[in-house]
């Protein structure tokens, strides 16, 4: 979609989702490149709705374990930090929260908005911080 002279493009995302924490760089790298000409919005898509919903593609092993292992397989596939205890310690029960409380950052400005979606990501992936709870949202 063009607007305002640029190529508008609607990148649908989620604060937990790994395989956007996989691509966050190079989606960094087509906007320094191509900055003057795209404009990216971020649309949340709300993953993770209820984990008490949340059924694996495998019955075999307990969805904790399941999604901990997936993390761990990206995380050495793409050669990117991906901490998946976060799954066995404290499993985040839904993404909706996070996901709004990106919306409200982003009502301060996109540069805001962008900062606090990548303060969330880095407590998910890095620290090991569910940003489900509000001590971790605020």
């Amino acid at each position: 979609m063009i607007h305002s002279g640029k190529i508008k493009i609607l990148y649908f995302t989620d604060p937990i989702c790994s395989t956007c924490w996989v691509v966050e760089p190079y989606i960094d790298k087509l906007l320094v490149e191509y900055g003057s000409i795209i404009e990216l919005e971020n649309v949340m898509v709300g993953l993770l709705p209820n984990w008490d919903l949340f059924e694996p593609e495998s019955k075999k092993v307990p969805k904790e374990l399941y999604l901990s292992r997936l993390w761990e397989h990206q995380a050495k596939k793409h050669e990117r930090n991906i901490d998946g205890n976060i799954w066995l310690n404290n499993p985040i029960q839904s993404s909706f929260p996070p996901s709004i409380a990106y919306y409200a950052a982003l009502e301060q400005g996109k540069e805001k908005g962008l900062e606090y979606l990548r303060m969330m990501r880095e407590m998910v992936y890095l620290e090991n911080k569910n940003v489900a709870e509000k001590r971790h949202l605020y």
